[in-house]
């Protein structure tokens, strides 16, 4: 295996590991949280998040995507980057908290929540200035530092926290350990980062100007991306009802969760796209195409499973005694999850191409489709079956085909090919196929789970009699998981 092709596949190892050992920590998390601090507390924590949250979207300035593609090109500019980041984003902050603070004057305020906004502010600053110790790793090819970060992070976080709400401690207390298990992520940063580049603390004001040009269009399409996933649900809040709103609040949030594999995979190869770009450009193709078809391979096989199993699915999560409603929503968002996951490739290989300026304007343009087709839909839905939430799952799909379209127009030439369709066409079919046999196994003998693995199963043995997944192929999925696993599939496969 090439070079590139083992960074890429160790860095993504280590991503899903660490992406396990999160959620677990997570999900252990959240099975104390709301329950010991009560809807209230929980609710005063949760509103003081989401509006630190807020301010960390002018805290970013778009300088996180600028600064990977730029030091992955050229890690001379390390430094440049690294100590005007921290500077930027301290002035960044400063005005965020200002504003923070204003609004909670205005609307009203407890000294409860101004200690949390102090609290989780600070939080934010350590975060910030960490995020720019992850884009070093990032940009260096080291995922394994920013992963061995987070997971001491969220373990941290966990652990402290959870035992802290068993001792009877309130909100503050855990807007705390919050701030801890952040300086604990920050710490081994600096821990890191001298293994890999040494830090001049060195500033220039004379370069923001420039940082904060190059930085301008990813931060615009930051902005309007986050208005287009989140403005259905206000649009929703709008035009129909609270049961509505759940009703796809619910599958949405699986939805949202089914985004790992495309984000863990876009941390990875945007990097070594950046360089590639400059440095090989053959090179840069290739890993383009190869990329692309593993977010359609995963990408389909994740899509049937849930359409497939969507009414299980939710039965178990939400129960559908209050959610029947959410199992047509799963479906039409789990058939928008394979142009989603092909659109995160995209995006990255564009922006790669130095095409953020257009990208921009992409991400303007696709957010009044949505906006223009929610204002249709939800209310013709509404309207003809009680369920609007079907016109914005409808509006996501077609918002995120125009989308393709727009993104594989600015593709460079010669990435996407011949190849790339019958990839398409083929796990297009096999998903097809290995659907409907799930659909029938879990309709028979109602034992999804069992089901479930069963369809993965076939899916991989049709793509691999069509040849879309080859011994190499086969090979690479395999390293993914412990030594003994491999050795026992490969002697079961014959490989």
């Amino acid at each position: 295996m090439s070079e590139t092709g083992t960074s890429i596949l160790n860095n993504t190892k280590t991503m899903f590991v660490a992406q396990i050992i999160t959620w677990t920590s997570s999900f252990f998390l959240m099975m104390f949280l709301p329950r010991y601090l009560g809807a209230d507390a929980y609710g005063r924590l949760y509103f003081a998040i989401s509006l630190t949250m807020l301010g960390g979207l002018i805290i970013d300035l778009g300088f996180s995507n600028y600064f990977v593609k730029e030091v992955a090109r050229d890690r001379t500019k390390v430094n440049l980057f690294f100590m005007n980041g921290i500077g930027l984003r301290i002035v960044a902050w400063l005005t965020a908290m200002a504003i923070m603070f204003l609004y909670v004057y205005i609307t009203g305020f407890t000294s409860e929540l101004l200690t949390l906004l102090l609290i989780l502010g600070f939080q934010k600053l350590l975060e910030t200035i960490s995020d720019l110790a992850h884009r070093i790793f990032q940009s260096f090819e080291r995922l394994r530092y920013r992963s061995i970060a987070v997971i001491i992070e969220r373990v941290s976080l966990s652990a402290i926290a959870v035992t802290m709400l068993l001792l009877g401690y309130g909100v503050i207390t855990i807007a705390l350990v919050m701030a801890f298990s952040t300086f604990l992520n920050f710490l081994t940063c600096l821990y890191f980062i001298p293994r890999l580049v040494t830090i001049k603390m060195q500033i220039t004001i004379s370069s923001w100007m420039k940082l904060i040009g190059g930085s301008l269009p990813f931060l615009i399409s930051t902005f309007f991306s986050f208005v287009y996933y989140r403005i259905d649900v206000i649009m929703l809040s709008a035009l129909t009802n609270n049961s509505v709103v759940g009703w796809y609040g619910a599958p949405y949030r699986l939805f949202d969760t089914m985004m790992f594999f495309p984000s863990i995979l876009q941390i990875v190869v945007f990097p070594v796209f950046a360089r590639l770009w400059k440095q090989s450009r053959n090179d840069f193709i290739l890993n383009a195409r190869r990329s692309l078809d593993a977010s359609i391979i995963i990408g389909f096989l994740i899509a049937f499973c849930l359409i497939a199993l969507a009414r299980p699915i939710v039965d178990l999560l939400f129960g559908l005694e209050h959610y029947l409603n959410s199992v047509i929503l799963l479906q039409l968002l789990a058939v928008t999850l394979p142009l989603v996951y092909a659109n995160f490739i995209l995006g990255t290989v564009d922006t790669s191409s130095d095409k953020q300026n257009e990208l921009s304007i992409v991400s303007i343009i696709a957010t009044f489709i949505n906006i223009g087709l929610n204002f249709w839909l939800i209310p013709l839905f509404q309207g003809s079956s009680g369920n609007g939430a079907i016109g914005a799952a409808i509006a996501t799909l077609i918002t995120e085909i125009c989308v393709l379209i727009m993104f594989g127009y600015l593709l460079p030439r010669g990435c996407f090919c011949k190849e790339n369709l019958l990839v398409i066409a083929k796990s297009l079919t096999a998903g097809i196929i290995s659907g409907i046999f799930l659909w029938y196994i879990e309709s028979k003998f109602k034992m999804w789970l069992v089901s479930g693995i069963i369809s993965v199963f076939v899916y991989t043995v049709l793509l691999a009699a069509t040849n879309v997944l080859t011994k190499r192929e086969l090979n690479i999925a395999l390293s993914l998981f412990p030594k003994r696993w491999k050795d026992t599939a490969s002697r079961l496969s014959g490989l």
